[in-house]
């Protein structure tokens, strides 16, 4: 830029300053930025490994100052297991039923029916 030849500092302030004026022009830059910055939150949290419903969501999790993670390792891991299944009845025995819940969802791409599947 122009203010840029006359220096860091020149540049610096006048760039504030364009920014400034762009912002108070046109109100819009404010209103469009906020769901760029969503975006931009939702897909770096993605990209983590980590996936956050929504911008309303992330930005709770701003005052967060406590997590607790469950102890099968759903969380940690990233892998969830079938940590226990109680049959009622006797009509079917419980490798019966993992079979048919592992039928029903094979076809799933849901990380939940992986779980039955495997």
């Amino acid at each position: 830029t122009i203010p840029g030849l006359w220096g860091p500092e020149t540049g610096r302030y006048w760039t504030l300053n364009g920014l400034i004026i762009i912002v108070i022009a046109c109100p819009c830059a404010l209103t469009i930025s906020t769901p760029v910055t969503y975006a931009a939150g939702l897909a770096a949290t993605a990209q983590r490994g980590i996936i956050v419903k929504g911008g309303a969501n992330l930005e709770a999790m701003g005052s967060v100052d406590r997590i607790v993670f469950d102890k099968t390792g759903t969380l940690t891991k990233g892998k969830f297991s079938v940590v226990h299944l109680e049959v009622v009845g006797n009509a079917k025995s419980r490798d019966e039923m993992l079979g048919l819940m592992a039928l029903m969802q094979e076809r799933s791409s849901h990380p939940l029916s992986a779980s039955l599947v495997d």
